[in-house]
């Protein structure tokens, strides 16, 4: 049987220590920042989202403002204006509330070219991890008091880390 050497001993200590070092100090650094940084990240997602709205409210607007333009590129047709009225301002006239609208004409081929102009957006989905990391750190950042037990958790195992693992005097 070949007995480990004095050599092989330590070194399997040191890499235990090191190791072990390594797990806890992480995990107590890791812990550290996530309680600093519950408040940024969470305003960062709401900003994120506010953002994101915004920028649909403005794409929205656009597609309006070009779908307007080519219906009034069509103002001779006395069918369109009456039609956009009815679908943008709610306006009924009082003949349509007797009788339905009537079809417009077939034969109207800038109106068929400014209908297919006309596209919905979109719908903007974000992706499940980031949804995720805004529910935790909203529900952190709601919530002092585990930050500062986070804090202090995490300060104890970077000192245990420290304290425990470092180099034995020879």
């Amino acid at each position: 049987m070949n007995k480990p050497t004095s050599h092989g001993i330590h070194l399997i200590d040191a890499l235990g220590r090191f190791i072990g070092f390594v797990i806890v100090a992480t995990v107590g650094m890791a812990s550290v920042g996530i309680a600093l940084l519950a408040q940024p990240v969470s305003q960062y997602y709401a900003d994120k989202a506010l953002v994101e709205q915004h920028t649909q409210n403005i794409e929205q607007l656009r597609l309006q403002v070009s779908q307007q333009e080519e219906l009034l590129a069509n103002a001779s047709n006395p069918a369109v204006l009456e039609r956009c009225a009815v679908a943008n301002l709610r306006y009924l006239p009082a003949e349509a509330a007797s009788n339905p609208m009537p079809p417009l004409d077939y034969d109207w081929p800038e109106l068929e070219r400014a209908l297919s102009v006309v596209q919905t957006q979109p719908v903007a989905v974000a992706p499940l991890h980031q949804v995720e990391i805004r529910r935790w750190a909203d529900t952190l950042a709601a919530q002092p008091q585990r930050q500062i037990f986070l804090l202090l958790a995490g300060a104890a195992l970077v000192l245990v880390a420290l304290a425990c693992f470092s180099r034995r005097p020879q």
